[in-house]
């Protein structure tokens, strides 16, 4: 659980900054696993929104990841990432190239400089690059069993990479640069609060956990 982990200050400041930024839903979602130590390959979510045209959504988020989906402090390192991407009124075109320092990310959350905090940053990019998230939209206003469903697949990372050749933590290794380029959809989708085509605000959707069985009959 969540509050077994000893969070730095930097930490709880990224999550704060990050809730206020994308709203606390949001950050649920993009927190999936954080704290959590059981190694999973699929985690499912039912949303539902509370205004108009009241859609239904059965988001399922897997991977072909061998460890499994982003979990315990890894999801921080994602946050970590989103937060560099720069707001849409500070730059004239979309960017969804970050390339910071091995040694901006620890900073971003506080980390020490030793071999698990370098292990924890690659793993959680690997991951992120592996995961993708698969949604079921039904709109209620549809008719019939089929009508009005549409299904996405999208992927978080279009391409990333490192310069490190080892798993070990080297005296260079705060020169080193991770490069991440986001799915520009996403990017654009996560910072204006509109991922999946869904307005993520607190009075206009629900976010809950859906068992795995879950299917379209009981949205």
């Amino acid at each position: 659980m969540v509050d077994q982990i000893k969070e730095t200050l930097a930490e709880r400041r990224l999550i704060r900054d990050m809730k206020r930024r994308f709203g606390d839903s949001l950050c649920q979602l993009l927190l999936a696993g954080y704290g959590e130590d059981k190694v999973v390959f699929t985690r499912s979510f039912i949303l539902k929104e509370t205004l108009e045209p009241k859609r239904e959504v059965l988001l399922t988020v897997t991977t072909e990841d061998l460890e499994g989906l982003p979990n315990n402090r890894e999801p921080l390192v994602f946050l970590a990432l989103l937060s560099l991407l720069r707001k849409k009124e500070d730059v004239p075109e979309i960017d969804t190239l970050v390339m910071p320092p091995v040694s901006v990310l620890r900073k971003i959350l506080g980390w020490e400089t030793n071999d698990e905090t370098h292990k924890i940053i690659h793993s959680a990019i690997r991951k992120y690059y592996h995961l993708s998230y698969t949604t079921v939209i039904r709109d209620s206003q549809a008719l019939g069993v089929l009508k009005g469903y549409t299904l996405n697949i999208r992927r978080p990372f279009v391409s990333c990479g490192y310069q490190s050749s080892s798993i070990e933590a080297s005296e260079e290794e705060e020169s080193i640069c991770i490069y991440v380029e986001f799915n520009t959809e996403i990017r654009i989708d996560v910072t204006e609060r509109k991922l999946f085509s869904l307005t993520w605000g607190e009075a206009t959707l629900h976010l809950s956990f859906a068992s795995l069985n879950c299917g379209f009959e009981q949205l």
